[in-house]
């Protein structure tokens, strides 16, 4: 599927996208509200500054994917294959990447606020930078940097995204 055809799906009120192979698409910048990628094939897909707010990506392979500056707030990506994906400077607000597979993936300068990372693999992961607020880590810790929350959302500009 391209992502113009997503797109005009999506437009017109279709969420189910279950199983599509999105591989190469360009959706930078989309605004997915309650979409359904669960089991899709995102592989070096271009998401940068997307919006993904309640999306299921459930076993969605995205290797190599660009989700950076994206704003993923309650999005599930249990059991997601985000293997070498670029979450650089991205938001997941709430975010559930349970059993996920983040090796060598990109996490520098990303907020994690609330997500649960519990028996995500987080092999190789880059991670310098990134800031955890009462968010579940392997082994089921709970990770909270010791800095200002609150200046730093709303530097973001996410408005009503995770308000």
């Amino acid at each position: 599927m391209e992502a113009q055809e997503l797109l005009q799906q999506y437009a017109t009120g279709e969420r189910d996208f279950c199983r599509v192979d999105l591989s190469r698409t360009e959706l930078a910048g989309a605004e997915l509200i309650g979409i359904q990628l669960d089991w899709a094939i995102l592989n070096e897909a271009n998401l940068h500054k997307a919006i993904l707010l309640e999306a299921h990506l459930s076993g969605t392979v995205m290797y190599k994917a660009n989700l950076s500056e994206a704003i993923l707030t309650e999005t599930d990506f249990y059991k997601a294959k985000l293997h070498q994906a670029n979450l650089r400077k991205a938001i997941l607000y709430r975010a559930k990447l349970r059993r996920a597979n983040l090796r060598d993936a990109d996490l520098r300068e990303a907020v994690l606020v609330e997500a649960d990372l519990t028996e995500a693999d987080l092999t190789g992961a880059q991670l310098e930078g990134a800031q955890f607020f009462k968010t579940k880590v392997p082994g089921g810790y709970i990770r909270h940097d010791d800095v200002a929350l609150t200046p730093l959302l709303d530097s973001l500009d996410l408005g009503e995204t995770i308000g």
